[in-house]
């Protein structure tokens, strides 16, 4: 029984939201009889039941898989020779502090003696007049504050040299703790076991499951001066795995690789008059269903799911690669992106971004104008996803030629759907909006009933120096009570679409310098007892 252990390359990886899934590859010499092959080092986020071996080899036949702990002999000899490394650092501090505590002990004591020399002095000044008496406080005063100063230093050099005490002794116990080599698990192991009729070359596949690991789409949408949109279409990825993907064949997946294995079974919904104790129904395992799911949605080979059996000696087929661009696969409601340029991400979280696809989509363009709220229009781009591929849910960040006018999100958009973004203010789509009578002079009374109309002017004017569609849109009262009830006068401008919630929406086209008036008139009809409230 012969023992290998395995070198390999991370070759391809397919994120979805959550996980990922890692190919290693490589080749071995093998030995007639049976090996067992060992990948060492992998993560610990691995989900075991994941592991999937393929390989090629002429008369090789893979016997069987399994994951272990990856247990491996800690070398103390760096981690001793830091530890030895750092003590001598604390000890050369710890000299340098009791030298410069001897200074100041030494201070201290010097302060002392002149202390008591100015005690003499003061005495003597009681009974000597000759003598400042002021002068002699003075000096006392500056020696009291220095001396504090000075045992307050004294007290922090002694709280310094305990503490470095304690850590040297600290270090101490450590290596006298390692003295022995420690057995620790880094990760978990791969052992393969195979089975060479004679000496053969193995070429084998390694696919792993790889916890926390994701990816998310973001966008930039650009309006250039020609009228044109162009998206790029980008992807967010990061992953803690501590595993480096070093230039890799990258797969963006929105599929959903599941760990479930059994069917899920509807049971009866049973009603009574009294408690009923749920059915617990028999579920049966269903491993090659679910093999068959994940190997299609890894876009693998189902051969490459198996684990034994001889493997043929031909070899495999060279994947073409398409500079900048992208391979967008669809099955029901999943996408797949293949980016062409190898990519390198690390282990540690960081986010990476890399380009999917920029791509120019169709575009209709109007100004858009609610002056009941705001006396302006905005530049509004209604978008049709004329790409081939689908748009997942994302941020997008909108830019107008090279103006950053703002950020909006997208909900998922199918080719050939549309979606609408705001582009910003448009200075020269001048709106204005007035009442144009007031409340008095059209307020009437007959009999008990009463009658108010209000009419509304909105001005559009065109300044561009082309043709301008724009979208107006305003609103009239909707009563909820029967007392009060809300008629739109003939003179109204009329309007091209009217909600049940009278929103009214006006679609004009102005030539350059063109302005266009908009009328708004209704009346209402209550009694003349009661106040209205909710008008402007």
């Amino acid at each position: 029984m012969h023992q290998a252990i395995l070198d390999t390359k991370i070759t391809d990886v397919t994120v979805y939201t959550g996980r990922a899934r890692v190919t290693r590859t490589g080749e071995i010499a093998l030995e007639a009889g049976e090996t067992t092959l060992m990948l060492l080092g992998l993560p610990q986020q691995i989900e075991s039941d994941s592991i999937r071996v393929s390989g090629r080899g002429a008369g090789v036949t893979i016997r069987g898989v399994d994951v272990k702990p990856d247990v491996q002999t800690e070398d103390n000899s760096t981690s001793k020779q830091a530890l030895l490394d750092e003590k001598a650092q604390l000890s050369d501090k710890k000299n340098a502090l009791n030298n410069q505590w001897s200074v100041l002990k030494n201070h201290i004591n010097y302060l002392k003696t002149i202390a008591n020399n100015t005690g003499e002095k003061f005495g003597k000044a009681l009974i000597n007049p000759e003598t400042s008496l002021e002068r002699v406080g003075e000096v006392a005063d500056y020696l009291n504050q220095q001396l504090a100063e000075a045992f307050e230093q004294n007290q922090t050099f002694s709280d310094q040299i305990d503490d470095l005490i304690h850590q040297i002794e600290e270090i101490d116990a450590r290596l006298t703790n390692n003295a022995q080599p420690r057995r620790v698990q880094r990760g978990k192991a791969v052992h393969i076991a195979v089975d060479a009729e004679s000496g053969a070359t193995f070429e084998f596949s390694v696919d792993y499951v790889l916890l926390n690991a994701t990816w998310y789409p973001v966008y930039d949408l650009r309006l250039s001066a020609d009228n044109e949109v162009e998206l790029t279409y980008q992807a967010q990825i990061s992953q803690h795995s501590n595993e480096t993907w070093q230039d890799v064949n990258l797969t963006l997946s929105t599929a959903s690789v599941s760990s479930q294995r059994t069917l899920p079974e509807l049971e009866p919904m049973l009603v009574s008059n009294r408690v009923v104790q749920p059915n617990i129904m028999r579920r049966e395992r269903v491993d090659n269903y679910m093999a068959d799911e994940v190997a299609e949605a890894q876009m693998m080979p189902k051969s490459a799911m198996a684990l034994g059996g001889v493997a043929s000696s031909a070899p495999a087929p060279v994947a073409k690669v398409q500079q900048a661009t992208v391979d967008s696969n669809e099955s029901g409601t999943s996408v797949s992106f293949k980016v062409a340029t190898p990519i390198t991400i690390s282990g540690d979280g960081e986010s990476h971004k890399t380009t999917i696809v920029i791509t120019k989509l169709g575009v209709d363009l109007d100004y858009l104008t609610t002056p009941t709220i705001e006396e302006v229009a905005f530049l509004r781009a209604t978008v049709t996803n004329t790409s081939d591929y689908t748009l997942l849910p994302g941020d997008v960040s909108i830019f107008h030629v090279d103006d950053f006018v703002g950020r909006t999100r997208i909900e998922t958009i199918a080719p050939n759907e549309e979606f609408e973004v705001q582009l910003g203010q448009a200075e020269r789509i001048k709106v204005s909006r007035e009442l144009v009578n007031t409340d008095t002079s059209k307020q009437r009374f007959i009999g008990n009933r009463q009658y108010r109309t209000l009419i509304y002017e909105t001005t559009v004017q065109n300044l561009l120096d082309k043709q301008a569609k724009v979208t107006l849109k305003d609103r009239y009262p909707k009563s909820d009570v029967s007392e009060i009830t809300v008629k739109l006068d003939d003179s109204t401008t009329t309007p091209n679409d009217e909600t049940d919630m009278h929103i009214l929406t006006w679609e004009v086209t102005l030539k350059p310098n063109e302005k266009r008036v908009i009328r708004l008139a209704y009346t209402l009809e209550y009694n003349g007892n009661i106040t209205v409230y909710g008008l402007e």
